[in-house]
């Protein structure tokens, strides 16, 4: 799929939107009326340009925030509950999909260096 440059442009606005707040958890209706782009052409567009789908996109940034947290001392449960999960389990299985570790080990790792 060949975007259009004014695409492009509000493909990579949009991951500019996402990336200022990475505790948001967008809708793809909320980043559509964001954008102004059609559904498919979003969905098809940001897939193509960053290789994450929009969901994956914002999973990755809020567990890149997680460990921005993490990294400054925060504990697991605080982090949990700033990115809006309802239970550290939920954060803690997110979290080890991207990191391939738990909080609690990243952190516990972090603080003996």
């Amino acid at each position: 799929m060949a975007l259009k440059k004014s695409q492009l442009k509000k493909i990579i606005a949009l991951r500019g939107e996402i990336d200022k707040d990475p505790v948001k958890k967008y809708s793809v209706n909320e980043l559509v009326s964001i954008s102004q782009l059609s559904r498919d052409i979003l969905i098809k567009g940001f897939k193509e340009q960053y290789n994450l789908s929009l969901y994956h996109y914002q999973l990755h940034r809020s567990m890149e925030y997680a460990v921005e947290l993490l990294n400054k001392g925060e504990l697991v449960k605080m982090v949990a509950l700033t990115l809006g999960y309802k239970t550290t389990g939920n954060f803690a299985r997110a979290f080890h999909k991207i990191y391939k570790k738990s909080p609690s080990q990243w952190r516990a790792e972090k603080l003996q260096q």
